[in-house]
């Protein structure tokens, strides 16, 4: 009894010292067949893209040291990441993630987490992982996560990249309930 005692106070203090959970999350699977999407990291796309993830995604405070975008739906045969400048910010909003502003700014401020160039020899089925310079800590309880990126100097040597996607639907995201996105295009 004193031994399981031990152990359950040992973990318990484990648990409640850590002030973020840190794991994996997945926004929007089961990816769309056969579409994805090539903004902003697939394709010579110049210019502000931001996604809003609902909080209800989330099942509690994570502490978000990489992102990772997945290449497994539609193969379009490029053979390099594309090469230029990407500016990544995080942050948390109350801005609703159906409602997104074409003014961005007024959707919320971020904090610069990676900037940066991410070209790379690609494959269709490989991930794009991008290792942040500054983890960001996200409380779901104070809000949404909007994810902010600036991209300058893009161009596509390798051919255009097609990121798996849930919920697009001719060129918007509709029929979801976890997220909205703007860009200019």
């Amino acid at each position: 009894m004193k031994k399981t005692l031990a152990a359950l106070v040992a973990c318990t203090a484990l648990v409640l010292g850590l002030p973020a959970f840190a794991g994996v999350v997945i926004v929007g699977n089961p990816p769309d067949v056969g579409t994805g999407n090539s903004y902003p990291f697939g394709s010579a796309y110049d210019g502000e893209y931001q996604q809003v993830y609902n909080s209800s995604q989330f099942s509690g405070p994570i502490t978000i040291t990489n992102l990772e975008f997945y290449n497994t739906q539609f193969n379009n045969f490029a053979t390099a990441m594309n090469s230029g400048n990407w500016t990544i910010g995080l942050g948390t909003v109350s801005t609703d993630w159906n409602t997104l502003n074409s003014v961005m700014s007024l959707n919320g401020s971020t904090t610069t987490v990676f900037s940066g160039n991410l070209a790379q020899p690609w494959a269709f089925g490989d991930t794009l992982v991008i290792n942040l310079t500054t983890p960001f800590t996200y409380n779901p309880g104070s809000g949404n996560l909007l994810m902010d990126i600036v991209v300058s100097n893009a161009s596509a040597p390798g051919g255009v990249i097609f990121f798996d996607t849930n919920g697009y639907n001719g060129g918007g995201y509709n029929g979801n309930t976890f997220m909205g996105r703007v860009y200019c295009p």
